[in-house]
């Protein structure tokens, strides 16, 4: 894989990582958005930056590779937006949605916080290499 499609991957997941933080606060979407977040993020990448011809045929190890860094980087991009934005509502008022997420924020130093952002940023990219592999040879069995 080259250096700008990599840079394009990123770009495009960290998009759609800011735009499910973003619908993650609103409560009928929120765990919706959240699981299309940690499982289905690279299929949706891999689809749209294939129609759109920036990804041509790759083999399984760059399938794996760029879905790992889609789901990795979608992950951090959405903690990014979406603690800030949470921390400010449940101050602002009584948006006690997510209680776990609050406990971690008020109790949490901010390393803490950092270890468990990076950790789940590797489980997102761990399933969404898997997915994204998934799709690859899907549709590579479509196509034949």
């Amino acid at each position: 894989m080259n250096e700008i499609l990599v840079r394009q991957i990123a770009i495009l997941s960290a998009f759609f990582g800011a735009v499910l933080a973003v619908a993650t606060l609103v409560p009928v979407l929120g765990k919706l958005s959240f699981m299309v977040l940690l499982c289905l993020m690279s299929p949706i990448v891999v689809i749209i930056m294939t129609r759109l011809g920036y990804m041509g045929k790759l083999e399984v190890r760059e399938s794996v590779a760029a879905g790992g860094i889609i789901g990795f980087v979608s992950f951090v991009v959405f903690c990014m937006v979406f603690l800030p934005l949470f921390a400010l509502l449940s101050k602002l008022s009584f948006y006690n949605m997510y209680e776990g997420v609050l406990m971690v924020l008020k109790a949490g130093t901010f390393g803490i916080i950092m270890m468990f952002v990076v950790f789940m940023g590797v489980v997102s990219a761990t399933v969404n290499a898997f997915s994204a592999f998934l799709t690859f040879y899907v549709a590579d069995f479509i196509n034949k």
